[in-house]
């Protein structure tokens, strides 16, 4: 890690095809080194990156710069100068787009209310037609700008911008600090009381049915009994959600392979979501899980631990949830987390449902909840676990 006016130097890296796992609870104790800014003289900025374009010259002219390879080296390094009480003025992405990975980044930075304010500039001179079109569509960076054509003007650009986000009054910054500081404290009572029953209850209940499935899962495919990923849940908190493995191991790296298979195809019905049609990684066991949804019983402890509860909206990997950050959808997180929903019961099963449907059903959830509507919901779950679903 470089700063001030020390020629900048980079060691190679090797990029990973898949997302990195960032939980949204700040590092401690990260193994950054980074060396404190006593004196800002002119505006910081935190650069990712390999440092071999000739966005690196720009770089010379500002006097504090925080340096790293990847987005984790990112994270680990905001999160130890938050813990020192100071942060970089704005962030320059200049990297190659790796959808997956940036996406978590800007989803780990919404999650925490010091970090939502850091205007993030993606460096335009590194992207292709297809990765400067996709990062237009997602709308993940605040701007996208030739770094070294405009590098006087980044530090101006970067104010504007940081000044929009804190004075804003968008949904999506208030959703953020009502979640944090009041909303995942004031659950109701009874749904809390009710989660608890209810989940240890069933786990009690279902505790040798639990046990046959987990044999057969091991019995049928190798790999873990247990599924396991990060999912963003109620104010896009981020928490380790289980289900019983319904496919082949390392499924997850084939995922691109069959984006052609996905129910919410780009321009067709919508890209926020991903759902694939006789998904090929699914193996013959986990295919009658899946229409069964018995794949889902683990979630019971989620349910227990209090990451989830039995009706709420469905808990989104951190790729998809990213995608709704920055836009009226993100309402939907207002909702805590649930084994089942309104979405299920109306919709699930259906082939012509469209991410635009679905992200309003949460959202409607979400602004009505009530013990009414939850009780209505379980009512017809029963009938909607039995619908052909691969969800």
């Amino acid at each position: 890690m470089i700063i001030g006016t020390v020629p900048y130097k980079v060691a190679e890296i090797n990029e990973s095809d898949s997302a990195p796992e960032v939980d949204v609870v700040p590092v401690s104790k990260p193994e950054v080194d980074v060396v404190p800014v006593s004196k800002k003289e002119k505006s910081s900025f935190l650069y990712i990156g390999e440092g071999e374009t000739q966005t690196a010259k720009c770089l010379l002219t500002f006097q504090n710069r925080y340096l790293s390879h990847t987005f984790d080296e990112a994270t680990e390094l905001l999160c130890k100068l938050y813990n020192e009480n100071t942060t970089p003025d704005f962030i320059i992405v200049d990297k190659p787009l790796v959808e997956k990975e940036f996406a978590n980044f800007v989803l780990w930075l919404h999650s925490n209310k010091w970090s939502f304010i850091l205007p993030v500039l993606y460096n335009e001179t590194v992207l292709n037609e297809d990765e400067l079109s996709r990062l237009r569509e997602l709308s993940l960076a605040d701007d996208i700008v030739d770094v070294q054509e405009f590098c006087n003007q980044l530090q101006q650009k970067a104010e504007l911008i940081r000044n929009s986000k804190t004075k804003s009054e968008s949904k999506e910054k208030n959703l953020i600090e009502e979640t944090e500081g009041q909303m995942l404290t004031r659950t109701p009572f009874w749904k809390r009381v009710f989660d608890i029953v209810i989940s240890l209850s069933a786990i009690l209940l279902l505790s040798p049915l639990l046990l046959v499935i987990a044999i057969v899962v091991k019995a049928t495919s190798r790999g873990p009994v247990i599924y396991k990923s990060k999912r963003a849940g109620r104010g896009f908190r981020v928490f380790t959600f289980f289900k019983f493995r319904t496919m082949y191991p390392n499924a997850d790296k084939f995922l691109d392979e069959y984006a052609n298979l996905n129910v919410y195809e780009e321009g067709k019905n919508g890209g926020s979501f991903v759902k694939l049609k006789h998904d090929p990684r699914v193996t013959k066991f986990g295919s009658f899980l899946r229409k069964t949804s018995l794949d889902e019983l683990p979630q019971l402890f989620n349910v227990l631990k209090g990451d989830m509860s039995i009706v709420g909206n469905r808990p989104l990997p951190l790729y998809e949830a990213a995608t709704l950050i920055t836009n009226d959808y993100s309402a939907r997180f207002i909702a805590p987390a649930g084994m089942t929903g309104l979405w299920q019961v109306t919709k699930r099963g259906m082939e012509d449902m469209s991410a635009q449907e679905r992200i309003e059903l949460d959202i409607n959830y979400a602004k009505e909840q009530s013990f009414a509507l939850d009780f209505s919901i379980l009512v017809r779950t029963p009938r909607a676990l039995f619908q052909k679903s691969e969800d």
